[in-house]
C-alpha cells in the first residue's frame, strides 16, 4: 500500500493528540456523571469502556464472519505462526484475543472471575468445540487473552477472534457482545461463496449502521480460484455487492 505523501493533508502532533485526548477524558466523565445520576446503567458500562481504553491508549480489531470462513486461519497468517485453534469443522466457541508480550502464554478468564494460566499449545482445550469435554470448558470461559510477541499487536493493538455467526445463536451473541467495544471490524469472506444471506443482514443491521469507516473486507480461499481471472471477479463481484448494499443503506436512512 502506497503511502500519502500530499502535503495538503493535515497532520496532528503527539502534544495535539494528547490534549485531545485529555479533552476527550474530561467530556467522557461529565458525561458519566450525567448517566450516573440518571441511573442509565448502559451508558454507564459504554463510557467505562471507552475511558478504559483511552487511558490504556489500546486498538482493539475484531475479526468476524460466518463460521467456517477461516477467521482463525486469517489470524493465524498474521501472526506467522499456527496459534489459535482452527479446523474444517466450527471452531472457536469463545472470544480469543491476541495481545503483544515477549513471553508466550493464555491466561484464561472464567465467567465466575476465577483466571488460569495454560500453555499455547493447550488453547483448544478451553475455546473450542472441537471435542464434548472443550466445549463443556468453552461454555464457561468469558475470554482466553493470548500473549505472543506479534509484530501486528505492537504498540497495544489487539487482535479479536470471534466466534462464527449463523452456528448457533449464544455463538452469535459472543460476537455481537464484542462489538460494541472495538476499534475495527475485518469482515471475512469466503470465495467460494461471497456475502450470503447472513453476511447481508450482519452488514447491514450490524457493522454498517456503527461506522462504515471502521469495516475492512478480506476475501478467503482465493487461492482455490483455479481457472484464470476467477479471482478477479470474485473481489469485482463483493466490492459490488458491499457498494450496494451501503447504497440502498444510505437511501432508507434518508427517506
Amino acid at each position: 500500500m502506497k503511502a500519502d505523501t500530499n502535503q495538503n493533508t493535515p497532520l496532528i502532533s503527539l502534544t495535539d493528540y494528547n490534549k485531545l485526548a485529555n479533552n476527550l477524558v474530561l467530556d467522557l466523565k461529565r458525561l458519566r456523571s450525567f448517566s450516573e445520576k440518571l441511573n442509565i446503567q448502559q451508558s454507564l458500562t459504554a463510557i467505562d469502556d471507552v475511558l478504559e481504553k483511552i487511558e490504556n491508549k489500546t486498538f482493539w480489531v475484531a475479526v468476524v464472519g460466518e463460521f467456517k470462513r477461516g477467521k482463525s486461519t486469517f489470524i493465524n497468517a498474521l501472526l506467522g505462526q499456527e496459534i489459535l485453534p482452527s479446523d474444517i469443522e466450527p471452531c472457536s466457541a469463545t472470544i480469543n484475543r491476541v495481545t503483544y508480550s515477549l513471553n508466550s502464554y493464555v491466561e484464561v478468564e472464567f465467567k465466575d472471575g476465577r483466571k488460569e494460566r495454560v500453555e499455547i499449545d493447550k488453547l483448544s482445550e478451553y475455546v473450542t468445540k472441537l471435542t464434548p469435554e472443550a466445549e463443556a470448558t468453552a461454555a464457561n470461559v468469558k475470554e482466553a487473552v493470548v500473549y505472543y510477541p506479534a509484530p501486528y499487536c505492537r504498540n497495544n493493538v489487539d487482535i479479536i477472534d470471534t466466534p462464527g455467526l449463523n452456528d448457533d445463536p449464544s455463538m452469535t451473541g459472543v460476537t455481537l457482545s464484542v462489538l460494541p467495544k472495538v476499534d475495527a471490524a475485518i469482515l471475512v469472506i469466503m470465495a467460494q461463496s461471497p456475502v450470503s444471506e447472513v453476511e447481508r443482514d450482519f452488514l447491514e443491521n450490524k457493522l454498517l449502521t456503527n461506522d462504515l469507516g471502521r469495516v475492512i473486507f478480506v476475501v478467503t480461499g482465493i487461492d482455490r480460484c483455479n481457472r484464470p481471472g476467477d479471482a478477479d471477479k470474485v473481489i469485482a463481484s463483493v466490492r459490488k455487492r458491499i457498494k450496494e448494499y451501503v447504497l440502498e443503506l444510505i437511501r432508507k436512512v434518508n427517506i
